[in-house]
């Protein structure tokens, strides 16, 4: 019965009408910017991109798994960068993609800070498996060749449905500090589900950043930072600090939640440059929530790949043709 508990749970939250909390857990966001602030597009000073991967209390069948993947750079012609991010999160019969688009426009603050804006659009699609759902009155084969969940309210087949999103960032950095805020979801769009008449509305969510670098040792770099997620019905925080050790070696502890109701788990992070291109990172997170009783923790794994090279700077000169004859 404990490898459907998280089906049932979410089984259980269904009616005609669904709001939920809906954007994914990541712990080693401080590696990751631009997956949840657009305004980072380019501030890797080339073209960077990121691809995450993270499974959450392993252990619970039906459990979260989320993956994203971006890749951004400067446009130095344009005054600013760009973006692109592609998402997909499962969690028990739900699924849910986001692919998105940004541009961010950038102004020089003082002598090394640049205060960037930016806006973004895209699709999200989400699907809900109904032959996986389990309800209190269903009647279902050991062998899953029948499904009767004895509920008029719940569906038996895959439905999809998508809509258009909006996002919008704004982020500051220098030499020593970082600060951001952005936004997701903007349109609050509904997603209806025709088979079923389930109507979900797409939460607009919230994220401030903040980040501070601080030159221990010539070879030592110790940046505590703070995120701040957040909806109309839920607010939880990461406290986090990070170690990087001659830009090569880099490690660090994450606090996920601020009280006794909201305490998630502690996330130990360590990570190495592959090479001048290539960083490599990995996030295990040790329940200290209700859950620890039935789950062996979350694993999350990312791998960085920048450039390191600047292209495209500046304006091309103006061509002038020289009409001699030679």
């Amino acid at each position: 019965m404990r490898k459907f508990i998280t089906i049932a749970l979410l089984a259980s939250f269904f009616s005609c009408h669904l709001v939920a909390q809906q954007a994914e857990q990541y712990s080693m966001y401080m590696l990751n910017k631009y997956a949840f602030n657009p305004a980072y597009a380019g501030m890797d000073n080339s073209l960077s991109a990121t691809g995450v991967y993270r499974k959450q209390w392993v252990g619970l069948q039906g459990s979260p798994s989320s993956q994203n993947l971006n890749i951004h750079m400067p446009l130095y012609y344009l005054h600013g960068g760009v973006g692109l991010s592609l998402s997909n999160d499962v969690a028990g019969p739900e699924r849910t993609t986001n692919v998105g688009l940004s541009y961010n426009y950038n102004y020089n603050i003082g002598k090394s800070g640049v205060l960037s804006l930016s806006g973004g659009a895209g699709m999200i699609q989400k699907s809900i498996d109904g032959s996986k759902l389990r309800a209190p009155d269903g009647d279902y084969t050991q062998d899953g060749n029948v499904v009767t969940h004895n509920d008029p309210e719940l569906s038996i087949i895959l439905e999809t449905a998508s809509v258009p999103t909006a996002r919008i960032g704004l982020m500051f950095k220098n030499e020593s500090f970082e600060a951001g805020i952005s936004a997701d979801n903007l349109l609050g769009n509904e997603l209806s589900f025709s088979a079923t008449d389930f109507n979900f509305t797409l939460n607009r969510h919230y994220y401030i950043y903040l980040a501070y670098y601080w030159q221990l040792l010539d070879e030592i770099e110790i940046s505590p930072s703070v995120f701040v997620k957040m909806d109309q019905n839920y607010l939880q925080t990461d406290i986090s600090v990070m170690a990087n050790y001659n830009d090569f070696l880099l490690g660090g502890v994450s606090l996920r939640g601020y009280s006794d109701l909201n305490l998630d788990a502690i996330a130990f992070i360590a990570g190495f440059k592959m090479n001048e291109n290539l960083t490599l990172a990995y996030s295990y997170d040790l329940s200290i929530s209700s859950f620890n009783s039935v789950s062996q923790g979350s694993h999350e794994i990312l791998i960085n790949y920048n450039l390191n090279k600047q292209f495209g700077q500046g304006k091309l000169q103006k061509v002038i043709y020289n009409p001699r004859l030679l």
